[in-house]
């Protein structure tokens, strides 16, 4: 799945399960196991996993969505329950390709400084509406902005920039 277009290219290939166990999440990162495979996967592919799921904390069971290092978390603390959905991704050679002509271009649009604090060190290029909610976004020259690395982490956080840090 990641298809050969010729050479060394890749396209990305991402899918969608709706009945993945906890199991089979745990078995994707087994690569004794053949469900790595199952889904296409090799073992030299970088990969990535978005699951909806129900874990179980101190406060109850919970219902979040965790990426790969989460979810290699939970299972490793046993506070996996359910796994609702889940999303694979492999990244190609294009998503490389596009991302640095994009770069490119939003520094030309937008200038080498950061679009809050006008810092010019540790620039970021980051989705003004996150591609992972918005994925028909994601090379979108209008949804991408230049953030320095505080102000990116800052937005992620979902905090407000003080004045201390311009």
């Amino acid at each position: 799945m990641g298809s050969e277009l010729g050479g060394d290219v890749r396209r990305t290939f991402r899918k969608r399960i709706t009945s993945l166990t906890v199991e089979d999440l745990r078995q994707l990162f087994d690569w004794s196991l053949p469900g790595p495979r199952v889904y296409g996967l090799r073992e030299k592919d970088r990969f990535y996993l978005a699951a909806d799921v129900l874990l179980e904390t101190s406060e109850g069971t919970v219902r979040t969505r965790l990426r790969t290092p989460g979810i290699r978390e939970a299972l490793a603390k046993g506070q996996l329950i359910r796994c609702l959905q889940a999303w694979i991704t492999i990244p190609g050679n294009d998503d490389r390709r596009n991302w640095r002509r994009l770069r490119s271009e939003v520094f030309k649009r937008h200038g080498r400084h950061c679009k809050r604090c006008g810092s010019e060190s540790n620039l970021h290029i980051d989705h003004i509406k996150p591609w992972r909610d918005f994925p028909e976004l994601r090379y979108t020259v209008s949804n991408l902005q230049v953030l320095c690395r505080i102000c990116h982490q800052l937005k992620g956080k979902g905090t407000e920039l003080r004045n201390e840090h311009k």
